[in-house]
């Protein structure tokens, strides 16, 4: 049985069933009411009043039945797989690097790789020098995979990294430090210009938070929006990346009417890890027709 027909079951059995003291009472009323009625009428007459009974319920069902679709119909909504339009606008979340190659786990060997790339110019960068730290197959690509799909039709033009900062945490009475994602988002800076040259402007200065201080990443990304210079419809925030907090952080931050959110779907396995090969496409989520379905600029 569907919740909604659980629903109008519960309704209809209150009727029979009261369950408060005062429903309890009017059920003995009218039950005492009725029969004292039904006395003073010929026997022909009770068939008339019980079929006059069951019609008023049937009425009475027909009528919750059709207040209940009519709210549903009013909250139904069709969510569907759909890339979004291609931005020229995209802030992109940047968790710490995960290479998920095993002879990159120890960061003796990650990051003197890393080291080298950041200090290289541009010009004398190279393909095998991000081959090196396994950029394509790392937790980085759905964010490389995103550019790639906006910059198509030269519509992309600028890009912003939000980034969290490394921090030193007390653990089992001894110091910690907890790794964020700047030298993450650097590597990935520079792969952007790498890559794309000029054609792309990428902001990553000033765009690190503290990991779980999601009100000030909520503050960075609606400064993106407020500031950009381009109209928000035009502007994209990527969910993919980062922690999960920071992820609904952003999502907070594109509540309000024409700002949109994407996310980078990809196969996954068993365990519900990417899989290291295969598409990854970008599908957008749109809650204005959700939260705002009588705008006037929404259709």
């Amino acid at each position: 049985m569907s919740s909604e027909a659980r629903s109008q079951a519960a309704q209809f059995e209150r009727i029979f069933s009261p369950r408060s003291p005062w429903e309890y009472a009017a059920f003995c009323i009218l039950t005492f009411a009725l029969n004292k009625v039904s006395n003073r009428f010929p026997d022909w007459a009770d068939a008339i009043f019980g079929s006059l009974l069951v019609l008023i319920f049937i009425l009475m069902w027909w009528s919750e039945r059709h207040r209940t679709r009519a709210r549903s119909q009013r909250l139904t909504f069709q969510v569907t797989k759909e890339p979004p339009a291609r931005a020229k606008g995209l802030i992109l979340l940047v968790s710490p690097y995960d290479p998920r190659s095993q002879n990159l786990r120890d960061e003796k060997v990650l990051l003197p790789l890393m080291d080298s790339i950041r200090q290289k110019q541009l010009s004398v960068l190279a393909d095998a020098d991000f081959v090196e730290i396994n950029l394509s197959n790392s937790n980085l690509r759905p964010l490389m995979d995103a550019v790639a799909f906006h910059s198509g039709e030269d519509k992309l033009r600028e890009v912003w990294l939000i980034t969290t900062e490394s921090e030193k945490r007390m653990q089992e009475g001894e110091e910690v430090k907890i790794r964020g994602s700047e030298l993450a988002g650097e590597i990935l800076e520079k792969f952007l210009r790498f890559k794309y040259g000029e054609r792309i402007v990428v902001h990553r200065e000033g765009f690190t938070v503290k990991a779980w201080d999601y009100a000030a990443l909520w503050r960075k990304a609606e400064e993106i929006f407020r500031t950009s210079g381009y109209k928000e419809d035009v502007l994209l925030a990527d969910v993919t990346g980062g922690t999960k907090m920071m992820s609904v952080a952003l999502a907070m931050a594109c509540v309000a009417p024409n700002r949109k959110m994407q996310y980078m779907d990809s196969g996954r396995d068993w365990q519900g890890n990417p899989l290291p090969t295969g598409m990854i496409d970008p599908v957008v989520i749109d809650v204005d027709p959700i939260l705002y379905p009588s705008h006037p600029e929404i259709k």
